[in-house]
């Protein structure tokens, strides 16, 4: 099936004051292999949309169908049929049973059933198995495809680590508005909403020792996901989060989480680190639940409090608001960065960008995000400033688009995407005479050539550094593929086909922000290698997967430097320069 993405690990390295009020904490990559080959996809499950509650059913469809075509999950099974070739294949599986795992059931939940992959947690591997060899025979493989072809012996994948389709489905039949669909409860409904912020013996001191101004914080890349170090509580524990400007909320791992080794469970908690709230004498529980899902499977419960968070010497949230976890099979926690309108709670509360601004630390709700390049050795995320000496040209801004009249999601218009192309030579740049040619343009410069590419029409799109891929819908997907000749679907991989060489150096995709501002990345983003033919052929997909909705995830990322203002509700992008420069100026 899926190799694992050639993606990088990051991990921190030592602190570097570059100016006043100014910390970076540069970080280094590490080989895929060192890393975890699981693929997170940490945006909540709700339907921001329509506000439509759907089924368990139809929520483990978004999860099986990246891997198993039109494959419908109904009574603990999967069923389908393959077509291709003049051929049709029928296949059933049978979801393995939890107690067969070499993990424990994820949380438990009264509206999940017994047979949902997000909570069994079984293997990709048990899955592939047990569809016929037929099936593999008829798309081209010659044999199903494991965990040991992408590049990890010890890898267990879920059926979500190849399900990256970021549909929003709700399971809340109470929600109706634009919002994740919590399953938080209290003793009380006021309690909740009174427990969900600060009381007032508990606010926010002041400190003469604060700090206040611009400061980076470091990224752990790993495969697909960016983790942030933290300190919390008193004496500070220190624990990494994946960073997700997908979501809102910022939960830890308890040390008493039940799916841990050391608790009997089969996750390794202590590679990232775990909270325990009995030693934080700052540590204040709301007795208030908290209850998430993810479109990877992964689910999470604990009870949410207040307690210090430090980012930085001298950068530190007195009563933040986040989750400790008691039940996950994740091994990391999350820190979403986005906005509050995504908490996974009923009485919404500050979270920590916001934070941030009413505790001094930083003069606007704002900070950019710069990834590096693939081979690079540092990136960071940079709360209440921008560092000029990581881009080129101009930044431009764009007015974050509104879901349902809230601003829910970190997303702005994308007018087109183009390609270039240098086939046999190794040029680089844009044909001689050529800009941005218009939409459906195609100049031939020798062996090199530009196609227009594709128009959109502006559509919303999300930047989200917690999704490995990125998603257009099936049209738009088809019509940017066919660029490179035929359109050939890929059951298995729920992915397009494309020639190998497309990934070579020189090539790139640009993307198009209302004619406004143009993004080069290279294809070998995009290019996919996952296996080989009958043939012995190498057989690569398309980095940009069908989808009912606009996502450019880490394979665009790093190639822009980008601006989150959540206060003027805009983003600001260019494209991004990989050097080892600062300029760092606070957002006012």
């Amino acid at each position: 099936m899926q190799r694992v993405l050639e993606l990088l690990l990051l991990s921190s390295t030592a602190l570097a004051v570059i100016g006043d009020g100014f910390i970076a904490l540069p970080v280094h990559k590490l080989q895929a292999g060192e890393g975890s080959a699981h693929f997170p996809n940490r945006l909540p499950i709700f339907d921001v949309v329509n506000g439509v509650a759907k089924s368990v059913e139809d929520d483990v469809n978004q999860i099986i169908q990246p891997i198993f075509g039109n494959g419908i999950f109904s009574g603990g099974s999967i069923q389908g049929t393959h077509s291709g070739n003049g051929h049709s294949v029928k296949y059933e599986v049978s979801l393995p049973s939890s107690s067969s795992q070499k993990g424990s059931n994820g949380p438990s939940s009264t509206d999940n059933k017994d047979t949902d992959p997000s909570k069994t947690g079984f293997s990709l591997d048990d899955l592939m198995n047990s569809i016929p060899t037929d099936f593999w025979n008829l798309i081209g493989l010659n044999k199903a495809p494991t965990s040991s072809d992408n590049g990890s012996k010890d890898a267990d994948f879920t059926p979500s680590a190849v399900s990256q389709v970021e549909q929003p489905t709700s399971k809340s039949v109470e929600s109706t508005a634009p919002g994740p669909a919590s399953s938080a409860s209290s003793s009380s409904s006021s309690e909740a909403a009174s427990s969900s912020q600060p009381s007032e013996d508990s606010q926010p001191s002041s400190s003469a020792n604060k700090k206040t101004g611009a400061f980076f914080l470091s990224l752990d890349n790993t495969q697909t996901l960016y983790t942030a170090t933290l300190k919390v509580g008193s004496p500070a524990q220190e624990v990494q989060v994946m960073i997700d400007t997908g979501s809102s909320d910022l939960w830890f791992i308890s040390s008493g989480n039940s799916q841990c080794k050391v608790n009997g469970g089969s996750i390794d908690c202590d590679k990232y680190g775990v909270f325990d709230k009995s030693k934080s004498s700052t540590w204040h529980d709301n007795k208030t639940d908290y209850s998430i899902s993810y479109y990877d499977g992964d689910k999470a419960s604990g009870t949410m409090g207040q307690d210090n968070i430090t980012f930085a010497d001298g950068f530190s949230i007195e009563n933040a608001n986040f989750a400790v976890i008691d039940n996950t099979t994740s091994s990391i926690g999350v820190f979403g960065v986005g906005y509050p309108e995504l908490e996974a709670v009923k009485s919404k509360y500050t979270n920590l960008p916001f934070a941030m601004k009413e505790q001094n630390l930083i003069a606007k709700v704002a900070y950019s995000l710069y990834l590096d390049s693939r081979d690079a050795v540092q990136g960071y995320i940079l709360f209440g400033g921008i560092d000029h000496a990581k881009y080129t040209g101009d930044l431009k801004a764009f007015d974050i688009v509104q879901s349902n009249d809230k601003y829910v999601y970190s997303q702005i218009p994308l007018t087109s995407v183009a390609s270039s192309l240098n086939n046999y030579t190794n040029a680089y740049g844009l044909p001689a005479g050529s800009n941005h040619p218009k939409v459906g343009a195609v100049i031939y410069n020798g062996t090199d050539s530009f196609n227009g590419g594709v128009d959109l029409k502006d559509t919303p799109t999300l930047l989200d550094t917690g999704t490995t891929y990125s998603y257009l819908s099936k049209d738009q997907v088809e019509s940017i593929v066919g660029l490179y000749g035929n359109v050939t679907y890929n059951d298995a991989g729920k992915a397009y086909e494309v020639p190998c060489w497309v990934g070579n150096p020189g090539n790139y995709l640009e993307f198009n922000f209302k004619n406004e501002q143009y993004i080069k990345v290279p294809t070998s983003e995009f290019v996919i290698s996952v296996g080989t033919y009958a043939s012995g052929a190498e057989l690569c997909v398309f980095g940009i997967l069908p989808g009912t909705h606009s996502i450019l995830g880490d394979n665009f990322m790093r190639s822009v430097y980008a601006v989150f203002d959540l206060e003027d509700h805009v983003i600001s992008i260019a494209q991004a320069a990989y050097n080892d420069n600062h300029a760092v100026v606070p957002i006012e």
